[in-house]
């Protein structure tokens, strides 16, 4: 309740010099489920959806906090922009670098969370892959 009330104190003017505040929806565990492909369009020029089996987990906490389960547990802070970019800051003890990942949010509501690269990332003319999240609590 406290870091809801710290937020409800900040000023307008206060949000746009700092991160977003997460939204409520992405708090929780989010397994992933398959990556849209933009390079095999359908007959309705819609991407398709490569489903995978036995995804990894990332798990979003209210106090800007991450679990990544892939293979090594990887952990971290990560911020939200009010463009809807996704950073993750990646701290594990596994790696001798610490790095990040920054994502642009596509979707996100209470069962699906898709992201794609940002436009600093995208290269040539081919659109992103946008990876796809189903939520499991």
């Amino acid at each position: 309740m406290l870091y809801s009330v710290a937020f409800l104190g900040c000023s307008s003017e206060d949000k746009t010099s700092s991160p977003e505040e997460t939204p409520e929806n992405l708090i929780g565990s989010w397994k992933f489920v398959g990556i849209y492909n933009y390079f095999d369009i359908d007959q309705t020029d819609n991407p398709h959806i490569e489903y995978y089996d036995n995804g990894n987990v990332l798990t979003f906490s209210s106090v800007n906090t991450f679990e990544d389960n892939v293979e090594i547990n990887n952990n971290g802070n990560f911020t939200i922009t009010a463009d809807s970019v996704l950073t993750r800051f990646y701290n594990s003890t596994a790696i001798s670098n610490p790095y990040n990942v920054a994502v642009k949010i596509v979707t996100l509501n209470d069962s699906i969370l898709d992201f794609t690269c940002t436009n600093e990332d995208n290269i040539g003319t081919c659109p992103c892959e946008a990876y796809r999240y189903v939520k499991v609590n």
